[in-house]
């Protein structure tokens, strides 16, 4: 079975987003938010990305990299979020 190249599909992907993300990054307000978008971004690349990868399933029909990514995306997003939804302070 012939395999993807891999690698360069992530490299694509990923300077894609660095692209996307520096065109808006002023509107962002704080690197915070951007470290949290990059996180988020990365999380759904490697999750698609890993669909054309051969490697065992590990939970649920996921790969272990699909499981991580799933996990710090969450997080990432509940981070990025959470905050705005607390009252500030005065």
């Amino acid at each position: 079975m012939p395999t993807h190249p891999y690698p360069l599909y992530e490299m694509v992907a990923l300077l894609a987003m660095m692209l996307l993300l520096r065109q808006y990054e002023h509107r962002l307000g704080n690197q915070g938010r951007l470290f949290l978008l990059t996180v988020i971004g990365y999380a759904a690349v490697r999750f698609v990305l890993t669909t054309v990868r051969q490697e065992p399933t590990v939970l649920l029909g996921f790969q272990e990299a699909q499981v991580v990514a799933l996990i710090s995306g969450a997080i990432a997003g509940a981070f990025l979020v959470l905050p705005s939804r607390l009252p500030t302070a005065k």
